[in-house]
């Protein structure tokens, strides 16, 4: 399967805009991890029911959320050079288990 084309790096007005947007929402990490939570949460209920995957799975969230701000900010970054947060792959070796 073919790789997706590579969009060009946005211009300076788009690129202040995301970097404002993604520092209003650096604000308010906690509510968003919480809403981002719940809503895994809901549409799987069975990973709240073992505590430590819970607790590994807001982990993860908050990290994916941190991230995904980072790369709001920064759109010059190419996706393609981040790695998913250790957050996440803790979860997943969780869920392993």
């Amino acid at each position: 399967m073919a790789s997706p084309p590579r969009s060009a790096p946005p211009d300076d007005a788009v690129a202040a805009v995301l970097s404002g947007l993604a520092a209003a929402a650096r604000e308010r990490t906690d509510e968003l991890t919480a809403l981002v939570t719940a809503a895994i949460a809901a549409a799987e209920p069975q990973l709240q029911a073992d505590e430590a995957i819970a607790s590994d799975l807001r982990r993860s969230v908050q990290a994916n959320v941190e991230l995904g701000l980072l790369l709001l900010a920064r759109p010059e970054v190419p996706i393609e050079q981040t790695a998913a947060p250790p957050e996440a792959v803790e979860l997943a070796t969780s869920m392993l288990r």
